[in-house]
């Protein structure tokens, strides 16, 4: 249903990344900043977003990986979108939100599944059944 409205390559550990050699920390790197996501995540201290930023080059990418790849070893990674604006679909901004949906969806009960389905198809326009 939400195929055409999606950016399947844009997760972390999608074929079009791998194939950008893209990558986790190498071992002794980063280890303060991944540390504090770290904690970060596991806190319940209210602050919902932790926002990852740094001049071109400084491994935000490599950093997200990695903590991507730990959320999913821990099955704790209900989400992933790495954004690049040399490839169509990951640079379109529209296509985040039904992204995040359908990550979200498919780790997800049927019950929620229905649901967000339905919710969805009113907000794009698009035929449901069931």
């Amino acid at each position: 249903m939400l195929e055409k409205h999606i950016a399947v390559q844009a997760t972390y550990n999608s074929r079009e990344r791998e194939l950008e050699h893209a990558s986790t920390c190498l071992e002794n790197t980063h280890e303060s900043v991944i540390e504090k996501i770290s904690v970060w995540s596991k806190a319940n201290n209210g602050l919902l977003i932790c926002w990852l930023h740094g001049p071109a080059g400084s491994g935000k990418s490599t950093i997200a990986h990695t903590i991507a790849e730990q959320c999913d070893r821990d099955q704790k990674l209900a989400f992933s979108f790495f954004f690049s604006w040399g490839k169509r679909d990951r640079s379109d901004t529209t296509k985040f939100v039904p992204t995040f949906a359908y990550q979200l969806a498919a780790k997800s009960s049927l019950a929620i599944q229905t649901s967000m389905c339905r919710t969805l198809a009113t907000i794009y326009s698009l035929s449901v059944s069931g």
